[in-house]
């Protein structure tokens, strides 16, 4: 019964919210949907507002869950690979410098951060493990002719001998000025959670800032 709440308040809360900020004038621009318009019957009302709720929702779960779920992966992987850590904030100090944040027009000349991008999302896809209604990426992710050594976080697995990007995109659909390491002590193999999607197991890092004086940039 919890879960069936839950669910139901994650479909019917942003409604109201954006129902409630329409009225009050505070919703800026929506792209036009507002609602069940144009409903000429109480049923037709109630089935266009569910639809709208359940695609909303749809939209919001598929992207929510999936994109913490890469946070989780990536800050472990930082955690249990700190080389290709410390490599991608050197890439990124040599371009963008310690007085100001990363633009989007940085992105082409940061091909070893790319690469790490689309390794984490290689490494572990956040997709149910052996997912047979979508692509089961955990197999095409991890192929060892494809991938060698798959279970490795290896950034230059997208990369050219002369340091550019490759040509293998597929997978893709904080690090400035934080170092990420393992907290003091031994650190134990990940565990991973299956579910809607696969994430790691909570786990202890530690996260400081690498030039204190420059996070007034933030």
């Amino acid at each position: 019964m919890e879960l069936k709440e839950l669910k139901r308040q994650m479909v019917d809360a942003p409604f109201r919210y954006v129902q409630d900020a329409l009225v009050q004038g505070t919703a800026g621009s929506v792209n036009g949907i507002r609602g069940p318009q144009g409903a000429s019957t109480q049923k037709e009302m109630l089935i266009k507002s569910m639809t709208v709720k359940s695609v909303a929702a749809t939209a919001y779960a598929g992207g929510a869950e999936t994109t913490s779920s890469s946070f989780k992966v990536f800050f472990l992987a930082m955690v249990l690979y700190p080389e290709a850590q410390r490599r991608a904030q050197a890439e990124i100090d040599a371009v963008v410098g310690n007085d100001r944040l990363p633009t989007f027009e940085d992105r082409p000349s940061m091909p070893f951060l790319e690469a790490t991008l689309r390794e984490t999302l290689r490494w572990h896809p956040v997709a149910p493990l052996g997912a047979t209604v979508l692509p089961n990426m955990w197999a095409m992710s991890h192929d060892d002719v494809k991938y060698p050594d798959p279970n490795d976080f290896k950034p230059e697995r997208f990369l050219n001998s002369d340091g550019t990007l490759n040509d293998d995109d597929r997978q893709l659909c904080l690090r400035r000025f934080y170092m990420i390491e393992k907290p003091a002590g031994d650190f134990t193999e990940p565990e991973w959670i299956p579910g809607g999607t696969s994430h790691p197991a909570p786990f202890l890092c530690s996260i400081t800032p690498r030039v204190p004086e420059r996070l007034d940039v933030l």
